[in-house]
């Protein structure tokens, strides 16, 4: 049994803040506080399904379009 792993978007994000907890952490204990790193702010990023949903979207518009023109070419006369 091969077990497959389909992390939801909010988890994937809450594991990377956490790596970059850790790795801010781990800097700031044990590097040179002289280099030019910057801790900044974790950034979020917009959840795929979204962008997958608008494209579903348009391939349905696309294919409705397609459809009304085989059928306006099967009507026209050449």
């Amino acid at each position: 049994m091969t077990y497959q792993l389909k992390p939801q978007h909010r988890e994937v994000l809450e594991g990377l803040m956490l790596a970059l907890s850790l790795a801010i952490l781990f800097y700031d204990v044990f590097c040179d506080q002289k280099s030019a790193f910057k801790d900044e702010s974790f950034f979020s990023v917009q959840a795929p399904s979204k962008y997958l949903q608008g494209l579903a979207i348009l391939v349905e518009q696309l294919g409705t379009t397609l459809d009304e023109l085989i059928e306006y070419l099967r009507q026209v006369d050449y």
